[in-house]
């Protein structure tokens, strides 16, 4: 399971972002990054299936492609 699957589970799991947080799968601020994405997409919900690793990998690869071209021009 890669990170970004493990991260969704837990969350669907329940458990809030300081709690994965402590597990150290990830850092709050990835972890908040995936929240808002996986809500906004469903994936927390109950009866959804947590995307492949390949295709959660080429989304979050965009996105952070984007948050850095974003800050490195200080926006």
């Amino acid at each position: 399971m890669s990170t970004y699957q493990t991260i969704i589970f837990h969350l669907k799991s329940g458990l809030s972002a300081r709690e994965i947080s402590k597990l150290r799968i990830a850092g709050r601020h990835k972890l908040s990054a995936v929240y808002q994405v996986a809500k906004k997409r469903g994936w927390l919900e109950s009866s959804a299936i947590i995307p492949r690793e390949t295709e959660l990998k080429v989304f979050f690869d965009k996105q952070k492609k984007g948050f850095t071209s974003h800050s490195a021009h200080g926006t």
